[in-house]
């Protein structure tokens, strides 16, 4: 596990996907403070519609076929 040290996500944790035990403790942590998993719960939402909506994605996908366009 580790801290998100910038910005809004300074009190966002990052868990290990693959690790069964990382994600049981992210889970119980948590679920011991509900003010904490509300506050984790709307700054993820936050990260979500900055970084992975439909335009981001389509805007993502022009750069790339954009920058593949130049090297021809």
């Amino acid at each position: 596990m580790s801290t998100a040290l910038n910005g809004e996500e300074a009190e966002n944790e990052h868990i290990n996907g693959k690790g069964p035990a990382d994600i049981a403790w992210g889970l119980k942590e948590t679920l011991k403070d509900p003010q904490r998993a509300k506050m984790l719960g709307e700054n993820g939402r936050k990260r979500v519609l900055k970084y992975f909506t439909w335009r981001k994605a389509a805007e993502q996908t022009l750069e790339i076929y954009n920058a593949l366009m130049r090297k021809k």
